[in-house]
């Protein structure tokens, strides 16, 4: 375990990388952790998604929950390999570019700029479908839904782009209040079943709800399998803590540690309040029936008034999942933009000197947040929910195989985090898992749609890479971080090895970042 003094952050530490520290280092250990947490915002996810659960595979469909948390564990630890040696912003873009070539970098940056594009969507048009909706009294139309869910977006925009400090204040209280509040409801709902008499049972633990009697029940992809998708779409994000690497107080300690306890505590949490609020179901055919079942089972137990102000608690955590979400968009594009590989990278790889952030990134992640909102129909939260999973589950199996293929390259840190000799086996599961996730995502016929949305962004992509080896080749040849007159910064090969192919960055040439006790 290496024992070299810490040391403060400064721009020859991003300098390394081939860049200049534009961004504010202002985020502290327990605010890496909150960007995890937040991202993944287990309130957010269950709320949004547990309808469809109860639709889909029953509530004994909460099980999978578990596997989904073991899997994704296995890919945090991978990424956290990563993260440990290039902590900078653009996470999976910036390590594919060194470890591989800008091309290969470029497609890994563009299927991390989609998820995040349809995921912030995903859960604001949630918040505002499965909460604001019955907070507000409104009537449950998708105008209404529509108008909710853009106005959210504008003001999670316009906090991004005030302050990073804002948001960073916001986001640390909003995971306080949402840690707190999982595990009191969690306890009031089996207070209720306990001592109440307003109905819930252990029964409901193991039931099928309306698949009881179903054939091929238990089958691959059978309807048990498609449980599934309330995990995986939960419980990824932890990766937001890498992607603000660059406005992270020594980095390579903290982002580790908070990616893991991001996964960890999101896991344990979800699974206790999943337990209680099926444990507190009422009646299974009547709350799967339900438009809103969260808030059907906490009226039937505690009526309209807690109910009420439980869903403001709920609409806080979504909001912050999304003021989370686009906050990691908007780095991303950044990222690829200061490197020219992104369409209108003039202007979105600026970062305002007045607040320190990147104004015209956010823009870009808000409008289209706008456009998919008005494109959607009835059917949107269900399509989006299943495209926002899996995207994310396609980027860490193309994460795992990158760092399995290159881990050679990699320069050695003597670090708790390193895998040493678990190396393998973390690699195997990891991909193993990813694998069997978007098998039980993309092969199941209701899957259709979403597997079509995430075809076109992906086809949006291939038309954008090849407008770009037309009217821009020299950016998808030019080696990360290379100078040019838009950003400055130094050439990663002007500090390694001077016949190094350009595009292809060893980031065996620089050095590991100084770590203190892992």
């Amino acid at each position: 375990m290496s024992t070299a003094p810490a040391r403060a952050e400064t721009d020859e530490d991003v300098g390394r990388f081939g860049y200049e520290q534009e961004v504010e280092r202002t985020i502290s250990p327990f605010g890496s952790f909150a960007m995890a947490f937040s991202f993944v915002s287990i309130a957010t996810g269950i709320f949004t998604g547990y309808g469809l659960l109860l639709a889909n595979s029953g509530p004994v469909g909460i099980w999978m929950w578990l596997l989904a948390g073991a899997g994704q564990t296995l890919v945090a630890l991978v990424f956290i390999q990563l993260a440990l040696r290039m902590p900078i912003a653009g996470y999976s873009y910036q390590w594919a570019s060194r470890l591989v070539g800008p091309k290969v970098g470029w497609a890994f940056g563009w299927v991390s700029y989609a998820f995040l594009a349809i995921v912030i969507v995903a859960v604001t048009y949630g918040m505002a479908d499965q909460s604001l909706i019955p907070l507000t009294g409104l009537d449950h139309t998708v105008e209404n839904v529509r108008i909710l869910t853009v106005i959210a977006l504008a003001l999670q925009a316009f906090l991004i782009i005030f302050s990073q400090r804002i948001v960073a204040v916001v986001n640390n209280i909003g995971v306080g209040i949402e840690i707190v509040g999982i595990f009191v409801l969690s306890i009031l709902l089996v207070a209720a079943v306990l001592f109440g008499n307003d109905g819930g049972s252990v029964d409901n633990l193991f039931s099928k709800g309306t698949h009881a009697g179903e054939s091929g029940y238990w089958g691959f992809n059978g309807p048990f399998m498609i449980a599934l998708l309330l995990g995986a779409y939960t419980i990824v994000g932890f990766e937001s803590a890498a992607n603000l690497a660059e406005e992270t107080k020594n980095p390579a300690r903290v982002v580790p540690r908070a990616m893991l306890q991001g996964v960890l505590v999101s896991t344990g949490a979800g699974f206790l309040f999943l337990v209680a609020l099926t444990l507190a179901i009422p009646n299974v055919a009547q709350i799967t029936a339900s438009d809103t079942p969260g808030a059907a089972i906490m009226t039937a137990h505690f009526g309209e008034v807690f109910t009420r102000i439980t869903y403001a608690f709920i609409s806080l955590a979504q909001f912050v999942c999304g003021l989370t979400i686009m906050t990691s968009g908007s780095r991303l594009v950044y990222a690829m933009s200061r490197d020219r590989r992104f369409p209108g990278h003039q202007v979105l790889g600026r970062v305002s000197p007045k607040t320190g952030t990147p104004i015209a990134a956010t823009i870009l992640i808000l409008a289209g947040g706008i456009v998919l909102t008005l494109i959607f129909g009835e059917d949107a939260l269900a399509n989006l929910f299943s495209a926002a999973t899996i995207l994310p589950t396609t980027i860490y199996l193309i994460t795992v195989l990158l760092y399995a293929f290159t881990k050679h390259r990699l320069p050695e840190v003597h670090s708790k985090w390193d895998l040493g000799r678990w190396t393998w086996p973390v690699i195997v599961g990891a991909v193993a898992w990813c694998l069997f996730a978007l098998s039980a995502l993309t092969l199941p016929e209701q899957f259709r749609d979403p597997v079509k949305l995430v075809g076109v962004v992906l086809g949006l992509g291939v038309v954008v890479f090849l407008g770009m080896l037309v009217f821009s080749p020299g950016a998808l040849r030019r080696t990360v971080g290379e100078r040019d007159p838009i950003h400055g910064g130094l050439a990663a090969d002007e500090a390694g090895d001077p016949d190094a192919p350009v595009g292809h960055v060893p980031v065996g040439t620089v050095e590991p970042y100084p770590t203190r006790n892992g």
